[in-house]
């Protein structure tokens, strides 16, 4: 079963945290915040918790931290 990667730098840029400020926020360590940036590591789902509170993810947010494609909206014409 493949590993599902977790998309987390530009949701952590997009919100303008360093890895520090991020680590802080969500209670957790910044060797794991980077650790999960790298691919080093899959958070736990207590830790991904943890981050998506502090990131403030919407539905959208969350499923690109997933590494799931955003879903296109449709134009209204």
């Amino acid at each position: 079963m493949p590993e599902a990667h977790v998309n987390l730098r530009p949701l952590r840029l997009r919100a303008m945290m360093s890895q520090e400020e991020l680590a802080l926020k969500a209670g957790v360590g910044t060797r794991t915040i980077r650790d999960i940036e790298s691919g080093r590591v899959r958070p736990q789902p207590k830790t991904l918790r943890l981050i998506v509170d502090a990131l403030d993810l919407d539905e959208d947010g969350l499923a690109e931290l997933n590494g799931s494609p955003r879903p296109r909206r449709r134009r209204r014409r």
